[in-house]
């Protein structure tokens, strides 16, 4: 009898063994199903991001490979925004003082006409003067290569 009772006693805390390995490695087997599938996303997301980085140090080379080109062509920009910078301070210095000319010969024009006084006839004509007539035939007939030069472009 002790036998017996001493085998069935061994043979439930097998069964019970049993069912708490059976449980071990249920929740065994879930936890690496559940790891192996987040190594494989995280596997995805390191091949993408080692793909990334490869590109962005392509890209790296490629830029280190033509920055002497692209320092090249800043500099001579600048060279050449200089150059531009100084020819446009001269033309609207040429252009002052063309403005300051134009200004000078208006006013003489101005005063010349203001002191040309035509002397009155007897009768109280105007007798205009022979000098101004002559110097009013010179500014209405320009000479023949006048056009011609306003045809030429302008050199500053």
């Amino acid at each position: 009898d002790d036998i017996a009772a001493l085998n069935k006693t061994t043979f439930n805390s097998f069964k019970l063994l049993a069912n708490d390995l059976k449980n071990v490695n249920n929740t065994l087997s879930q936890t690496t199903k559940i790891l192996s599938e987040e190594i494989s996303l995280h596997k995805t997301k390191i091949d993408d991001l080692l793909d990334r980085s490869e590109n962005i140090t392509s890209h790296v080379a490629t830029i280190s490979n033509s920055w002497p080109e692209y320092k090249q062509k800043v500099t001579s920009f600048d060279e050449s925004l200089e150059k531009i910078e100084k020819e446009i301070t001269l033309a609207n210095s040429k252009n002052n003082m063309l403005a300051a000319s134009v200004d000078q010969l208006k006013n003489f024009c101005i005063q010349s006409m203001g002191s040309i006084k035509a002397p009155s006839g007897e009768d109280g004509s105007v007798v205009p003067k022979p000098e101004a007539n002559a110097a009013k035939q010179e500014v209405i007939k320009p000479s023949a290569n006048a056009t011609v030069k306003l045809q030429e472009p302008l050199k500053l």
